[in-house]
């Protein structure tokens, strides 16, 4: 699993760093940053934690 980010739909909450601190990491302004990587164990469990969290539906799996 691979998270991304819509950057047109994030509001910058940070509701989603919160939900997957290993994952996401936010920049001054408040919006999320993600590595790209692929995400396995409990980093995947926290990535789709923050994807269920997200207000503006801003994050998702990117193939």
């Amino acid at each position: 699993m691979r998270l991304a980010i819509n950057p047109a739909a994030c509001d910058g909450l940070g509701m989603c760093a919160h939900q997957a601190p290993d994952v996401i990491q936010l920049d001054p302004w408040g919006y999320p940053l993600v590595s790209g990587d692929e995400l396995e164990g409990p980093e995947a469990d926290q990535a789709s934690r923050a994807i269920r969290a997200c207000p503006r539906n801003a994050l998702f799996v990117a193939k």
